[in-house]
């Protein structure tokens, strides 16, 4: 991952020190799944019953109830907490899935 395609903001709690970092591909793999758990997909639809999956580019921001699991510790900084994290959700999930979104799978092999 790259700043091009995610990015966090993170606080440590002792000294209240905010730091943009990019985050491991693979938290930003866990943090999409307990989004789309918790119904990410269904609430951006809602705000945005125009868009396509395959055709728009949309940058979400993860609220901090979602990254609240995923605080962590960062060597030379200590423990921090993720307080926001913007993804560019459908390119991700698209290079993940290695197909493009909205062609069926079988059409892809």
């Amino acid at each position: 991952m790259d700043n091009a395609w995610c990015f966090a903001l993170a606080e440590n709690p002792v000294n209240g020190v905010v730091i943009k970092i990019t985050p491991a591909h693979d938290l930003v793999q866990a943090v999409l799944c307990s989004w789309i758990e918790a119904g990410g997909p269904d609430a951006l639809r809602r705000a945005k019953p125009n868009i396509t999956d395959v055709i728009d580019d949309h940058w979400i921001s993860i609220s901090r109830n979602i990254l609240k699991k995923y605080d962590a510790h960062i060597p030379g900084v200590g423990a921090v907490k993720i307080v926001t994290m913007h993804l560019r959700v459908f390119k991700i999930i698209d290079a993940d899935l290695k197909v493009p979104i909205g062609v069926p799978v079988a059409e892809t092999v």
